[in-house]
Formats: C-alpha cells, structure tokens, sequence
C-alpha cells in the first residue's frame, strides 16, 4: 500500500478519502441504509483520537450501552462523550441533548456532535444548550473541521493517520462494492446462539491429574475452591488474581463452550469490559495477533481458543512471541488462552499464565442432564451406564451427550465396548474434523488407521501406555504423532503416550 511521503500530500490524500466517504454515505442514506453510520463509528473514533488527543472508546460495542445514551463514543478520562450521525437536523439534536441529560453518568461529560459529513448545516452550527453547555459552532465536528485542524498536528502524526485511514477504507476506497464489502465484513458475529447445549462447568486452578489432589482438597477445601471462567477474569478468584489464564482440558471436553460463553457473558454484562474472540487455528493462514483501536487495553478481554490447533512447532513459536509483544506493549491486557492437556505436557511455554483446569461433569449434573434429554426409561440409561463401566465418560458432555444419542438410535447402549468406542471415535473424529480449516484430506480415515495399528501393538504387547521409545520402532512419524494428539482418545505425559 503506498503511503504519501510529503504532509501536503498526506492532508490532501486526508481530505480526498473523506470526501469520497461523505458522497458514498450521502448516497446510502437516501436509499434508506444506515449500516454505514455505525461502520463509521470506529473510523471517526480514530480520527478524533489521533486529531485531538481523546482516548474514546466504541461502547455500541456492549449490547447494554448500544446506542442507549445518546451516544456512540466515550472517553472515560477526558470526559468526553461522542454522537456520530448523518443527520444535521434539529430534532437529532434535541433527541441527543435529552438522552444525554438523562444519563446521570454523562452529568460532567463534553457533548461532541460529529456530522459524517463535510460540512455542517447552519441548524446543526447555531444550535445552543446552556444546560449541557453545548454549544453547535465548537462541539459540532465534521470531515472538513476536523481536517483544518491537522494544520496544528505534526507531520508524523498525520502521515499515520493517512496510512490508518487508507487501511480502514481500503486501497480502492472510492470503489462503492468494495466499501460495502468491507462494511458487511466489519458487522461482529455471535459466537454463542440461543440453544447450543451448554451446561454450566467449574473450573480449578489445581490439577485433578495430580496424585494429592483428591487428599488435598478434602483437607483444605478453602485452597481448592473452584469458580467459574467469568469469576477468575473480573477478579472474583480470591487468591487466583492475574490478567493471564491458560484453561487446559482433555479434547472434547468443553473448553471452546467456556471460551464462547465468556465472550458472550462480557459481550452483554453491563461493564466497561469488551471481549474478543480469535480462534487459534487461523493463526495458520495469517499469524499476526492485533488488538483494536477501538478500546483501551486495560478494558479488553482477548479470549484465544485453541492453541493445539496451531499446525507446527515453528508457527506455536511464533505464536508465543506474538503473546510475549502484546503483554509487553500492553501490560493491562487480559488474556485467556484454550488449549487441550496434552499440548500442555509441562511447564515451559506461557509460564507467567495462570493454569485453570475444567472440571469433569459431577453426578449430579450428569442425572441433571439425562433428566433434561428426554429420553425415555432415564434410569434404564444411567443402568447401562454402570453395568458397561462407563462413568469415566459420561462425566465429559461431549461423550455424555454422544451416549444419549447412541441410546436414541439403538434404544440401548450396545453391550460391547467395541462398538460403543467405535461411535465416539467416529464422533469424535466429526468434531475434529469441522475444526480443523482447510483440510483437504479426511483425517478421520488417517486418525483411525493410525489407532487402530497402536491399539494392536498395545493388545500384543499387553501394555496400558506406549514409551517415546516404543513408538519409535513402531516407525510412527511425528507428524503422525502430530495427528493422533489433536484427538480426545490419545494423552501424551512425559513418560510417553
């Protein structure tokens, strides 16, 4: 992207993108779109941040503060408050003015009045409110008012904001389909609908695969008190204070519920905390880690969901450098990383992070939730279950829940073991499979092929676990290995898999 050198040529190139921007809107508003007044939002924060020195921040971005108060913009410590309309009418001002009154939290804020446009009319511009102290011919801001003042910003500051500008429209900026494109790109999906099946996990900050954990918390239950996701990152686990948590679990144990659910509890809780979701298999396609410019860094949440889908060691590394920049640079940014335990084998990656471990289903919860299913003959169900001796699964939902649908079908759980690890694998596998972007391959064939020629070797050889060593002379390659450890069914410690 070409970058103007000259400040001349900056503020004209300035004034040139923001003139195709005010023409485009023009445009859109007649046909009765405003999509493109809230996409402008978070380039106008830009603009008056880096104009004028604000620390504004989009709070349209909670669902509690969307539009609500009157206005679009906030900056908690210069107390000013920002409205960004196409509208230069008066009815838009007195509707502003009251909402802002009304607000008992803006009482000692500054009203500014930013008109997505070139120019304000002479409505907007001799507009008065002596209560608000609002006054049309200082407070209204505008594209060409907000230019005249780079005038007074130094060359470097407004060479950025020409690049910043150019990147948030795009090269071909006075293209109308490749604008609305971006438009539609820009609009924030919900990463948690109504109706996924989610039930309700405890988290711990002390590991149940450790051999004392059992004596231990029954000795000093205060020390082992386990809290949800939410808890530990508004700071509500006393005692597990930190800005950093890496939340470890086995596959399919819930761990992308938990992280989908903390972003869509901080999404709508009435707070000045905005979370961000970023799953950890795109940082194969683009390993780059931003966080917007739209928020402070002390009011965001970066929620990193599955860092055991990072292909290779050699982008994990990357990856971990891109943590080590944003802690650096941003000392108060909160981050919450997923990762399944078996990527997770020791101590020696992201160790200033808080270890939280999910915890499994209790009994309770898991009567609970055959309860709430709908099946018929429950306690023929949870029968089954104790006579096949498969407690140890149904205290994880995703083979809980993989279990209901087996007894749906069959209208019982098969008798042998067999066929009940032959349906969770192929579930298993499904679920692996809808994850991992872009393969091209079926890795279930690969997955299963692969399972089956250790479960021989380890029915052979009449061994529980295999050593590093035994599967070395298996011939078994690392990417292979690689392979196997996406899944549930294969654990890795560091005495071997």
């Amino acid at each position: 992207m070409k970058i103007s050198t000259s400040y001349s040529d900056s503020v004209e190139h300035i004034e040139k993108m923001l003139s195709c921007l005010s023409h485009y809107i023009e445009i859109s508003n007649t046909q009765g779109t405003n999509d493109i007044n809230v996409a402008c939002e978070n380039l106008v924060l830009m603009l008056m941040n880096s104009v004028y020195g604000y620390k504004l921040e989009n709070f349209n971005g909670k669902k509690h503060m969307s539009n609500a108060a009157g206005i679009d913009l906030i900056d908690l410590t210069n107390k000013v408050c920002v409205q960004v309309t196409s509208k230069q009418t008066k009815k838009k001002l007195d509707d502003t003015l009251k909402s802002c009154k009304e607000n008992s939290k803006l009482k000692h804020y500054k009203l500014k009045f930013f008109i997505i446009s070139n120019k304000a009319n002479n409505t907007v511009l001799s507009y008065r409110d002596e209560e608000f102290k609002f006054d049309g011919a200082t407070d209204a801001v505008n594209f060409k008012s907000l230019c005249a003042e780079l005038k007074s910003s130094d060359h470097e500051r407004v060479i950025e904001l020409d690049w910043r500008i150019k990147s948030w429209l795009g090269e071909n900026y006075y293209d109308v389909d490749e604008f609305c494109n971006a438009i539609e790109g820009s609009k924030d999906p919900l990463f948690f609908k109504d109706g996924e099946q989610y039930y309700p996990r405890r988290i711990s900050a002390y590991s149940n695969k450790e051999d004392s954990y059992l004596v231990e918390r029954f000795i000093n239950p205060d020390k082992y008190k386990e809290y949800t996701l939410e808890e530990y990152v508004m700071g509500k686990a006393k005692g597990f204070e930190s800005k950093q948590w890496l939340l470890i679990a086995a596959g399919q144990a819930g761990k992308t519920y938990e992280a989908r659910k903390l972003y869509s509890f901080l999404k709508e809780e009435e707070s000045d905390v905005f979370p961000i979701f970023f799953e950890a298999k795109m940082f194969n396609y683009n390993p780059v880690l931003r966080i917007p410019y739209f928020w402070q860094s002390n009011h965001i949440v970066y929620i990193i969901d599955g860092y055991d889908e990072i292909s290779s060691d050699e982008l994990r590394e990357k990856f971990l450098n891109e943590i080590t920049t944003l802690q650096r640079k941003y000392p108060e940014l909160r981050i919450v990383i997923t990762c399944r335990r078996n990527f997770i084998a020791n101590n020696e990656i992201l160790t200033d992070f808080q270890r939280l471990y999910l915890e499994d289903l209790s009994f309770d919860d898991v009567k609970s939730i055959i309860k709430q299913s709908g099946i018929d003959n429950q306690e023929t169900f949870l029968r089954q279950i104790e006579e096949n001796n498969l407690y140890s699964l149904v205290y994880v939902p995703f083979y809980l829940n993989g279990l209901l649908d087996c007894y749906r079908m069959h209208t019982k759980i098969p008798n042998d073991r067999l066929s009940i690890y032959e349906f969770l694998i192929d579930r298993s596998f499904t679920a692996d499979n809808e994850r991992k972007l872009g393969s091209v391959v079926d890795v279930r064939l690969r997955g299963i092929k692969l399972l089956q020629r250790i479960a021989l070797v380890m029915q052979f050889t009449e061994k529980k676990e295999l050593s590093i060593e035994d599967i070395a002379d298996m011939d078994i390659s690392e990417d292979d290995m690689r392979c196997c450890l996406g899944y549930t069914l294969f654990h890795r410690d560091d005495r071997g898999y």
